[in-house]
């Protein structure tokens, strides 16, 4: 099983599209309506399978496949020439062309970000990747913080002028990449060659930026328009970290701080600071007293008003995070809240909520 497969549940009604493997026995299931589902690998049966996980041939060879010319431009078009066994491909081979014309010897690194969907900015999510545009091989590693902590989300080995997929991130959790921090050891194996210092660069990513569609630029490494954040420049680095341990902890602990500041202890609604994060639970027991002498449909009809009141309340609060908790049942709740939000809020983003901590059961809505 692979990214890309199409599958089916075996246990329940359902399948859709692998958009991730987790561990070595969970993978994340996209279904019809765009929410991804962990699920175990066991339950879940292969139906068919895209061109992401066809053996590919030479570019050269691949080009006159017949059929791959009209392919669109989307992001399931573009993530075959990174195939996940090999992790990345040479950027002149991938798109016919040569890569980036750079001073002979001279390291220049990438970090970018490419729309899964340019049409629909405001809730789109971004296909990361690292950029080797020189002709170097570059040990790597890319962390991001996590409480007073950091983690590793990427390392391995960039080979001369490829580009290498890392992730696919949420809009909701753009706020991970600040800050960013790139480790790189540029190399030449089997030649003599210019020595060139190992580097640790901290990244400001201006969050902004990602709202604003003429922030994505045609460049020579993507189909698609792309944000482009340097790392290294013909050597130059773009901002060497520089910084007291002990004062980075303590910055880290105090954004950590104030992000708990922030969570609701209830699940009732009421007026908190931008970017609280609000908890409605929706089911019918919660909101009522008792249900005696109600038709299922007057119930539903209850729940989705309550919905409705929330999101009037919440709607010109940029940024709020709600997260309404319907329960997994037969999906109709569900359903119906996908409806208000694309007839009545098109202006949010959504997604299933932390499945650590609701299950299958709730649904996060960001506003914009």
């Amino acid at each position: 099983m692979k990214v890309g497969d199409k599958v089916r549940f075996l246990n329940e009604v359902g399948g859709g599209i692998v958009k991730r493997l987790i561990g070595k026995d969970q993978v994340s299931i996209e279904d019809a309506d765009g929410f991804e589902i962990p699920m175990l690998m066991r339950e879940c049966v292969v139906v068919g399978t895209d061109d992401y996980n066809i053996a590919r041939q030479p570019a050269s060879v691949a080009k006159d496949v017949p059929g791959t010319a009209n392919k669109t431009s989307t992001s399931k078009a573009r993530k075959p020439e990174m195939a996940p066994e090999r992790g990345y491909e040479s950027v002149a081979a991938a798109f016919g062309m040569a890569a980036k014309s750079t001073d002979a010897d001279k390291v220049n690194v990438m970090i970018a970000f490419v729309p899964t969907d340019i049409q629909a900015l405001s809730s789109s999510s971004y296909d990361m990747y690292l950029i080797n545009d020189c002709n170097y091989k570059l040990f790597y590693v890319i962390h991001s913080a996590e409480g007073s902590k950091w983690r590793v989300r990427s390392s391995g080995v960039a080979e001369p002028d490829t580009k290498i997929y890392i992730e696919e991130i949420e809009k909701v959790n753009l706020d991970e990449l600040d800050p960013l921090i790139v480790q790189v050891i540029p190399f030449k194996e089997g030649v003599s060659y210019p020595y060139k210092p190992s580097v640790t660069v901290q990244l400001k990513i201006d969050l902004v930026r990602f709202y604003k569609l003429n922030a994505f630029q045609r460049t020579d490494f993507f189909e698609d328009p792309a944000l482009l954040q340097k790392v290294i420049d013909n050597d130059h680095v773009v901002k060497q970290l520089s910084i007291n341990p002990a004062v980075l902890e303590k910055e880290m602990m105090s954004k950590k701080q104030m992000e708990e500041s922030n969570i609701a202890n209830n699940h009732q609604p009421k007026k908190q600071e931008t970017n609280a994060l609000i908890e409605i639970d929706l089911h019918i027991d919660n909101l009522l007293d008792t249900t005696s002498g109600m038709s299922h449909k007057e119930m539903l009809d209850y729940q989705i008003k309550k919905f409705v009141e929330v999101m009037e309340e919440n709607k010109s609060r940029k940024n709020a995070k709600i997260v309404f908790i319907h329960g997994k049942g037969n999906g109709v709740l569900r359903q119906k809240l996908l409806e208000e939000l694309k007839r009545r809020y098109r202006n949010c983003a959504w997604q299933d909520a932390s499945f650590q901590q609701y299950g299958f059961g709730a649904t996060q809505i960001t506003i914009h």
